[in-house]
């Protein structure tokens, strides 16, 4: 069968790339090797995200933005996100994405079952809705392994199915890859373990140029005991106990009026990265 486009991913970024696609009358596809809108970072992530609304303007966030990225992020595409933010967040409340506004930063987290999977509550709608638009097909557990090109366009997909072990191939003319990071490169991450880097295999084989690949988020605060879980502490802890170093002494909290902050939640938010 034909597709005029194929999805790769199964998070945030390929659920609203498919739903988008579909209202142009596009037949699509996604390949996803989770189980669509849960093995993904956008689904174990806090639920909040920072905007520019209820009185904290655009033009803050994209100041704090660059602050934050210590003035190496791509002042263009900060530019386009602190612009767009707020009304392509604000518009998935077509899709029963349930959300409040609140200064600087909208949330889904209170609408999650879990806490721990609050962004559930940000993909599971997409989700439904997706499942219920005619336009977009489904496959999961299906591992993308190269996007086919003839004549320096695409003709199609090719896939491990993970549920038979055979390999299919697909044919469309366009494909998105949005399958996530790669956190599993490190020993101890709060990232999916499926989140493994493939989509940029899939790309550097195109011969494609990436960039800024050193910059890999997750919560930098965490258990060294290797025991442990390598989930997240959360930065807001500071604001409850001491965390201290093993001379006693509060280091993140000595850190924050040099950050212009006065709260590790303000951090969480701000200087985490």
């Amino acid at each position: 069968m034909y597709w005029d486009v194929v999805i790769v991913g199964g998070g945030g970024a390929a659920l609203c790339a498919a739903l988008s696609a579909a209202e142009t009358g596009a037949k699509v596809l996604i390949l996803s090797k989770t189980k669509l809108g849960l093995g993904n970072c956008t689904a174990v992530a806090g639920g909040n995200f920072t905007v520019g609304v209820g009185g904290f303007r655009p033009e803050k966030h994209q100041e704090k933005t660059r602050e934050t990225g210590r003035w190496i992020n791509d002042a263009q595409l900060v530019e386009i996100l602190a612009a767009e933010g707020p009304t392509t967040l604000t518009a998935l409340t077509r899709y029963d994405v349930k959300m409040d506004l609140t200064p600087g930063m909208i949330s889904v987290a209170p609408y999650a079952a879990r806490v721990i999977t609050a962004g559930t509550a940000f993909t599971l709608p997409l989700v439904r809705a997706i499942q219920d638009n005619p336009n977009i097909s489904i496959e999961e557990r299906a591992l993308v392994t190269e996007i086919l090109i003839k004549d320096n366009k695409c003709h199609g997909v090719e896939y491990l199915d993970l549920k038979k072990g055979s390999v299919e191939q697909v044919r469309t003319k366009a494909a998105v890859v949005a399958t996530g990071g790669f956190g599993q490169l490190y020993e101890r991450t709060d990232n999916p373990v499926r989140t493994t880097g493939d989509g940029y295999a899939l790309i550097y084989n195109l011969g494609l140029t990436l960039t800024d690949m050193e910059f890999v988020q997750f919560f930098p605060l965490g258990f060294a005991d290797p025991n442990l879980p390598g989930w997240m502490i959360p930065l807001s802890l500071i604001d409850h106990v001491p965390l201290t170093n093993n001379q006693g002494y509060e280091f993140l909290r000595a850190k924050l009026p040099e950050w212009g902050l006065k709260s590790g939640a303000g951090a969480e938010r701000y200087a985490r990265d």
